[in-house]
């Protein structure tokens, strides 16, 4: 009789065991990889947990790469290239669509998007930007531009209003620090990212579109070498005066925590770091304020570099249908609302923006919708990672007081020329 019972259970095993291999072997496997600056990681797994419950037959898995975005792009690339990597779904900077998709790397998405998507709810500059001849290759997740964060108690204090040209934060800062300083010991100015990596450039350009300069024509035309230009940079070299001495090693984080910590009066960074700011753990909370980035002379209008993280499907995956149902629903209206609520990032999907719990979170949501609508692109180029690399080279340099303004700003010139001319430099 026992040994009846015992056959009868190992049987009952042997069949469930059976049924969750069948099972196993029903659903498909897709992997998406993605960085983990802020809260980027931990939101997306929640959205993927979702993601998987209404697609049973789905499962994902998520990889991490915690890497710099220069060491991010090398890596992805190495992937791109390799026909065993496995993974289906890249999250990108927005400044590297276009060279992947001239290399054939990603994906067209046009044919799976007929019919299912209207592109028309997405900021026209995330599109434009993601499009590649004709087809649009990357899907705009979220977007950004440079924002200026100020101390606004501390503005109001000394009668300040926040700043409309980069000499005014100058001022500014040096009032407000000779008054703080007893106090706290630790108070800069201005905190910003000055480490040589893309948040480097994007900072860059910003400096010399204050000016009115630029680097590139839209006919390809090398235009980066302009007393606009130098002046440009002689002043992102200036505000290292009233910042922390480490700031040329600072990226987006090491300036959020900074500023988080109640020890600098301005911050330039992306519009994630506001929800983070408000946190019930931040010295800064309900203390500051946002602001369009100051202009290098009155009556110049300000410019941020747009910047963002899309989703693209790899040329190489197997499960292509089922990577753009993840692609869909990560970028439809309520993921979009939910990822903005949760990690303050700033979505691609104009209606967000009139979400009301967006904006009792965060009520300077249609503020940055003004600024992200303004942002500029930087260099769309096939090439851009070879430009990006010359500007941080050379500028780094100067920062490190290694080199003058107006030498780096001639190289720069000349070595971007070669590129777009097809010449190896």
């Amino acid at each position: 009789m026992i040994k009846k019972r015992y056959f009868v259970f190992i049987l009952i095993s042997l069949l469930i065991i059976a049924g969750c291999k069948t099972e196993d072997k029903e659903k498909t496997t897709i992997t998406i990889v993605s960085g983990s600056i802020g809260k980027d990681l931990a939101v997306l797994e929640e959205q993927i947990s979702i993601f998987e419950e209404l697609n049973p037959r789905i499962r994902v898995e998520l990889l991490e790469t915690p890497e710099t975005d220069t060491g991010k792009y090398k890596r992805y690339v190495e992937w791109l290239k390799d026909e065993n990597s496995g993974v289906d779904v890249y999250v990108t900077d927005i400044v590297w669509t276009t060279e992947f998709a001239k290399n054939g790397w990603i994906l067209p998405l046009n044919g799976y998007i007929k019919g299912r998507i209207d592109m028309n709810d997405f900021l026209d500059g995330t599109v434009k930007a993601n499009t590649w001849n004709g087809d649009i290759v990357a899907f705009p997740w979220f977007t950004d531009a440079g924002v200026l964060y100020y101390r606004k108690d501390l503005l109001d204090k000394y009668g300040f209003s926040p700043p409309g040209t980069w000499d005014d934060l100058k001022i500014i800062s040096k009032k407000i620090v000779k008054n703080e300083i007893k106090e706290h010991p630790y108070m800069v100015g201005f905190v910003f990212q000055a480490d040589k990596y893309e948040g480097l450039v994007a900072n860059y350009l910003e400096y010399v579109w204050s000016y009115g300069g630029d680097v590139i024509t839209d006919n390809n035309k090398v235009i980066l070498n302009s007393p606009q230009s130098v002046k440009g940079l002689n002043t992102y070299y200036d505000m290292l005066a009233i910042s922390s001495k480490g700031i040329t090693v600072f990226q987006e984080e090491d300036g959020r925590n900074y500023f988080q910590s109640g020890n600098s009066v301005f911050m330039r960074n992306w519009p994630y770091a506001y929800t983070l700011l408000n946190s019930d753990i931040s010295s800064v909370k309900g203390k500051f304020s946002i602001a369009p980035l100051p202009v290098g002379k009155e009556g110049y209008k300000s410019v941020s570099a747009l910047g963002g993280w899309n989703l693209v499907i790899s040329a190489r995956s197997k499960h292509p249908k089922e990577s753009f149902r993840l692609i869909e629903f990560l970028t439809g209206k309520e993921q979009q609302c939910y990822k903005a609520i949760k990690s303050g990032q700033n979505p691609t999907r104009k209606s967000c923006y009139e979400d009301q719990d967006i904006i009792k979170l965060n009520p300077s949501i249609s503020y940055l919708f003004d600024i992200v609508k303004l942002a500029r692109p930087r260099p769309v180029q096939p090439e851009y990672n070879r430009i990006s690399m010359i500007i941080q080279i050379e500028v780094h340099s100067v920062l490190e007081g290694k080199e003058k303004s107006d030498i780096a700003t001639s190289r720069m010139a000349k070595s971007i020329e070669k590129i777009i001319s097809g010449q190896e430099f």
